[in-house]
């Protein structure tokens, strides 16, 4: 393991200095990935054990939001960044300076430009539908919280337009046989809509994700711990049942 994972308490009464906050299938996941795939050493990984974590005055204090990822500076302003595209952008700053996982816009803009493109198609438009609009409302809610609508547009719209972009890439993943940082956001709304068997009319999509999913990366990133198995049991409870009847799955 590359980065040294501590307990939420062991966080809280020792005040470790740079340090990333982080809930297994959440979107950190993919902060922890790159963290990762990149061998960061100085940056300390804060696994939170479960959703009511979420709510503690500590994480509240850094982000009124209560959501992760949070990655928190130690020094005497305690500086909290909270939105994970910058928290992914300034990660890649400072420790991919040789561009191993994402290009380089002065000696490679076009390939920047669709790098970029696709980084916040993933994290502005993917995340949120999946997520966000069809698992989290569906979990919340039930299916009158406008999560037919959102179906819709995964199935006619998003969905589609996500396996042209696979189809024409070189490799495994977007950018040839290596992670970067596409591939790492997008695992975390995919895994959600494999769950709930949004991925069934996409194999192109599920291979992708098994793929993914091999790496150490991921698996480090998704241990499971008392989150992943109360949301699991809560999907048994609330399968999705919509006229699309292909997208109905009950896990086993």
């Amino acid at each position: 393991m590359t980065s040294q994972q501590q307990t939420f308490l062991d966080f809280y009464y020792r005040g470790i200095s740079t340090s990333l906050f982080h809930l297994p299938r959440s979107l950190s996941s993919c902060v922890h990935m790159l963290l990762t795939e990149l061998c960061v050493k100085d940056i300390e990984i804060v696994t939170l054990n479960n959703l009511e974590d979420l709510s503690h005055e500590l994480i509240r204090s850094f982000n009124p939001s209560c959501k992760v990822p949070i990655l928190v500076f130690m020094n005497e302003s305690q500086i909290a960044m909270t939105e994970c595209g910058a928290i992914l952008t300034y990660i890649l700053g400072k420790y991919d300076t040789s561009h191993l996982l994402h290009p380089n816009p002065a000696d490679n803009a076009e390939g920047f430009a669709h790098y970029s493109q696709l980084f916040f198609f993933a994290l502005s438009t993917v995340h949120p539908l999946l997520s966000i609009r069809i698992v989290e409302a569906q979990l919340q809610f039930g299916e009158g919280a406008g999560v037919p609508k959102a179906i819709d547009e995964w199935q006619d719209i998003v969905g589609p337009k996500l396996e042209l972009y696979l189809e024409e890439k070189a490799g495994k993943f977007l950018y040839g046989d290596e992670l970067s940082p596409v591939d790492m956001i997008l695992s975390v709304p995919l895994s959600d809509a494999g769950d709930f068997g949004l991925l069934n009319d996409f194999p192109t999509l599920e291979a992708y994700l098994e793929e993914i999913q091999k790496q150490d990366c991921w698996k480090e990133a998704h241990v499971v711990v008392d989150n992943a198995k109360k949301r699991k049991d809560k999907i048994r409870r609330n399968p999705l049942h919509f006229r699309h009847g292909i997208l109905r799955k009950q896990l086993q």
